[in-house]
């Protein structure tokens, strides 16, 4: 980034070229702030199931959602979609605002 900012002070750029640099930052910081909620969530997820001592598997089985798809989303790798959360809160037995708590990428 220390680059990106050093060649907008050494150089002129047409606005065109500017506003693309922009829109990248923006970009690339969305992406950032997606990775970090589906971190934060994977890690919530995995609190919750591993509090009740129950396995990926058990987990799984409660969800009714897939093995690998339960270990992704607990890696970071996944970001899970309203039918899929709501599965994992009412496996938990426990609300979607509480399934979600303390998962704040600011």
């Amino acid at each position: 980034m220390l680059f990106t900012v050093r060649l907008l002070v050494d150089t002129i750029y047409t606005p065109e070229v500017v506003y693309d640099l922009l829109c990248w930052t923006r970009t690339l910081h969305s992406m950032c702030v997606k990775s970090m909620i589906r971190v934060l969530f994977g890690a919530r997820l995995s609190k919750l199931r591993n509090d009740r001592r129950w396995s990926q598997e058990d987990l799984s089985e409660r969800a009714q959602i897939g093995i690998k798809h339960i270990s992704s989303l607990e890696n970071g790798h996944r970001e899970p979609c309203l039918e899929v959360m709501l599965r994992l809160a009412k496996s938990f037995d426990i609300s979607l605002s509480q399934l979600l708590d303390d998962i704040d990428a600011e």
